[in-house]
């Protein structure tokens, strides 16, 4: 992987973000936010295309529990029950949808949240079922992904982590067909979360800085920054293909302009 990244923002999003990188690119987390509180709860609307609505909820429950059950993290999103909404707005409330159309690119799922000041107040995982054939376990996948790491990925963005530049980290872009690692976070996705929400036992060790990527951003309007910021982040289908920047057509009022990184 190469030590240094860039990514550039259009102005007229209203974002402004730089990222720089020095060091050695072993802990390269980002970081795009964080929770006001440590226990967030999330629900679900499990309907989909491709498994039973018990094993999709069971496989959302799995990446959820993954950033505290494999951290140290005082973090916990809690489950808060079944939906049956199939649209998304700012309501404070983290909901998991699998939604029965494509996506405006190739992402395999795509993660909004809101914040303000860097305080993230709601997010909502859009999962594609329509490009995309979903399994759930860990074997008799053929020509498709398993919701535990796709999953686990986007649980990393709601959380308030963008992605790395890790090779094999939770939260790098893009992910293979079939392929399980994503579910299981590596040393660059727990000091991540660390960082975020830090361990609750104040006799451990502290989590490092990012010696990697660090991204910085604010929202602008006419009289400076303002306002609340909406961002999606998602992983991407297979070929690596540089991200591109796309205008979010989202459902319901959303008082914010928004950008989206697929």
């Amino acid at each position: 992987m190469t030590r240094r990244h860039h990514t550039t923002v259009p102005l007229a999003l209203g974002l402004l973000a730089a990222m720089f990188a020095a060091g050695s690119p072993a802990t390269a987390y980002v970081v795009n936010g964080k929770w006001k509180t440590t226990n967030v709860p999330y629900y679900v609307n499990p309907s989909n295309l491709d498994v039973s609505t018990s094993a999709a909820v069971a496989a959302v429950q799995y990446s959820a529990d993954a950033w505290s059950s494999q951290s140290e993290t005082s973090f916990r999103f809690v489950y808060g029950g079944t939906i049956s909404a199939t649209s998304f707005d700012y309501d404070q409330k983290v909901y998991v949808i699998f939604r029965s159309s494509g996506s405006d690119g190739n992402a395999l799922a795509t993660t909004y949240y809101w914040s303000i000041g860097g305080e993230m107040t709601d997010a909502d995982i859009i999962m594609w079922d329509s490009q995309v054939t979903f399994f759930t376990g860990s074997s008799g996948c053929s020509g498709g992904w398993y919701i535990e790491d796709v999953g686990t990925h986007e649980f990393g963005h709601a959380l308030g982590l963008g992605h790395t530049g890790v090779s094999g980290a939770t939260m790098t872009s893009g992910q293979a067909g079939c392929s399980t690692y994503k579910r299981t976070l590596e040393g660059d996705d727990i000091a991540g979360v660390e960082s975020l929400y830090p361990p609750a036992n104040t006799n451990l060790m502290p989590p490092r800085a990012p010696t990697g990527v660090k991204m910085i951003s604010r929202v602008l309007g006419p009289g400076g920054p303002t306002g609340l910021s909406l961002s999606g982040v998602g992983g991407r289908l297979p070929g690596e293909a540089a991200p591109a920047e796309l205008t979010v057509r989202l459902e319901g009022p959303v008082p914010v302009r928004a950008r989206r990184r697929a």
